[in-house]
């Protein structure tokens, strides 16, 4: 059991953005539209030769569906895909969360078309039918797409070795606090990361007696990138900038490659856009 919690809990290689939204929805109204025209579930087999321009029907509403669905949950709850706290768990309660959706709005259009009575039993029916036809491909699909990712960035990972940490010279730097005339003040060789939450940033660094500390600042990751590129600091995510003299070792996980520090405990992740600034 225990093995399977960690199967769950493993970081997710899940997509954002809208090319990704397109893509998948385009799929799931493709699946849907094939799946009732071929087996005509649900009494779709009364409808005669309408079965399949029903069966299209349909698709265009699962994928329309599914562009709400994806549009509420990236710009208006705003869940953040590509870190590392992203897991196949959540991937998968999101995936059954669709289904959901899709059986509801679907059912909903029969209800509101097609003059029929809304009856609960069999929307619960249709429901616990749609999650039972769902539930094992989406798993076995997930299951493959990570172990797939995962296998790839290990390999790749194997083929890097972390530089010989060079001797830095102390060079302080001025870090810009964003509507502010004040700014933060540090030794650019000390730095560890920095990671981007929302408005702010969070600086990772070595204090005065060697030890991990962390400072939060308003500011963007990008702005932070310009003023710290020439020190060795490198973008390795969207959110993420790390001091390369910093790394320890370079493993891999299904979303792309992850660094462990010399200092702290902190895992700073590479995702596959910026892996070849590593290799």
């Amino acid at each position: 059991m225990s093995n399977f919690m960690q199967f769950l809990n493993q970081p997710y290689p899940d997509k954002s953005g809208f090319a990704a939204m397109m893509k998948e929805a385009s799929i799931s109204g493709f699946i849907v539209f094939a799946f009732l025209a071929f087996f005509q579930p649900f009494d779709l087999h009364t409808a005669g030769a309408n079965a399949p321009w029903l069966a299209f029907q349909f698709g265009v509403i699962t994928f329309f569906a599914c562009i709400i669905f994806e549009s509420f949950f990236s710009y208006v709850v705003k869940i953040n895909r590509d870190r590392p706290s992203w897991t196949f768990w959540k991937w998968l309660s999101m995936t059954l969360l669709l289904i959901v959706f899709i059986a509801s709005v679907n059912y909903f259009y029969v209800f509101m078309t097609l003059s029929r009575d809304l009856n609960v039993a069999e929307f619960l029916v249709m429901l616990r039918s749609t999650l039972a036809v769902g539930i094992f491909p989406s798993f076995i699909i997930g299951s493959l797409n990570l172990n797939r990712r995962k296998k790839e960035y290990q390999e790749i990972a194997k083929t890097i070795s972390p530089k010989e940490t060079e001797i830095s010279t102390s060079v302080n730097v001025s870090l810009p606090i964003k509507n502010s005339t004040k700014t933060f003040e540090l030794d650019a060789s000390k730095i560890l990361y920095l990671e981007s939450m929302q408005n702010y940033v969070q600086i990772h660094y070595l204090n005065d007696n060697g030890l991990p500390q962390k400072e939060m600042h308003r500011n963007t990751i990008a702005s932070l990138e310009e003023v710290l590129q020439s020190h060795g600091i490198k973008r390795t995510h969207r959110s993420f900038l790390v001091n390369t003299n910093m790394i320890k070792s370079v493993s891999g996980n299904a979303q792309g490659l992850k660094l462990e520090l010399e200092y702290g405990d902190g895992v700073v992740p590479v995702s596959r856009k910026y892996i070849k600034e590593f290799r």
